[in-house]
């Protein structure tokens, strides 16, 4: 009725597709729940959906391929075509693990995330801090006919 190692093979790569699937959800799921920016920038762009969602799909669609296959293919696999199954399979798994080797400068947690945001500021308040000297400089050598220096923020004062 079915050939049996191809069946099984389309159930495999099933099963995988939804494993993809699941992942993808439970980072929204995290995304929704904690509003972390290491859940919730894999969504920017579409990273998250591009990485493992269209492996997913593709593996979902070899699998429904693979059965309609099994329904039709009587005789057994060739050794090349099972090898041409494992290289793809590899491939589609080894996808996965990139984001894993590339670096991020997002934070992976709260206190990471603090941290960088309290650096953040510091660097905003050193730059405005510039911009006040700067301005409090060219406004010492301004001069008669030249335009009058525009003040970078509220908080700059003379």
């Amino acid at each position: 009725m079915f050939n049996k190692p191809l069946l099984r093979f389309a159930i495999s790569l099933g099963l995988l597709g939804a494993l993809d699937f699941l992942f993808v959800f439970y980072f929204w799921l995290r995304c929704v729940q904690t509003h972390s920016s290491f859940y919730c920038d894999a969504f920017a762009f579409g990273a998250i959906l591009l990485i493992p969602g269209i492996p997913a799909l593709i593996l979902i669609a070899l699998s429904i391929i693979f059965i309609i296959a099994a329904k039709l293919y009587k005789k057994e696999i060739s050794s090349v075509t099972r090898g041409i199954f494992v290289i793809l399979i590899v491939l589609l798994i080894g996808l996965h693990c990139v984001p894993f080797f590339m670096p991020s400068f997002q934070p992976r947690t709260y206190s990471e995330f603090l941290a960088q945001r309290g650096e953040y500021r510091l660097e905003t308040i050193r730059i405005e801090q510039q911009k006040c000297e700067d301005y409090k400089l060219r406004t010492r050598q301004w001069k008669e006919g030249m335009p009058m220096p525009v003040p970078p923020s509220r908080d700059c004062e003379i």
